[in-house]
């Protein structure tokens, strides 16, 4: 949390820090009525995205969009890809251009039994329902909208 602290308050006050941005955030505020025991700062943070694990079948964005169904179905998901920028370049005129955004609508499509289990035969009594096998982009919609069967 120090990290996120002393990020916000470079952002804020840091004369290296273009004054638009400065004055932007400095309108912001820790919000007064929650996290009173931790100084309104949230007890978490919130993390969109970690490790998943690489199982015996790993879902693509083909499958969100094109090879939509699958022999060994255990769940449905319907969420748009959305996918927020992987990463920020400095250019040279100073400015910063943001890549990988990606947000797709999609159509319901199957979520696989083998997505959920460990590619490797020592771990056949695994199964992950949370951080299944899935690329970037697919999980960016598998994360939020999936549904059992």
């Amino acid at each position: 949390m120090l990290y996120t602290q002393s990020l916000v308050y470079f952002l804020a006050h840091d004369e290296s820090v273009p004054e638009p941005l400065r004055v932007e955030m400095n309108q912001w505020g820790l919000p007064k009525d929650e996290f009173e025991d931790t100084g309104h700062w949230p007890r978490q943070l919130y993390i969109r995205e970690a490790r998943r694990m690489l199982g015996a079948y790993m879902i693509r964005q083909a499958d969100l969009q094109s090879e939509r169904t699958k022999p060994d179905s255990i769940g449905m998901g319907s969420y748009n890809s959305d996918s927020h920028n992987i990463q920020r370049v400095a250019m040279p005129d100073g400015t910063v251009q943001n890549e990988g955004d990606v947000q797709v609508p999609v159509q319901p499509y199957e979520i696989p039994y083998r997505a959920h289990h460990a590619a490797t035969r020592g771990d056949q009594n695994l199964l992950v329902p949370v951080c299944l096998s899935a690329t970037h982009v697919a999980y960016s919609s598998v994360r939020t909208g999936a549904r059992s069967t």
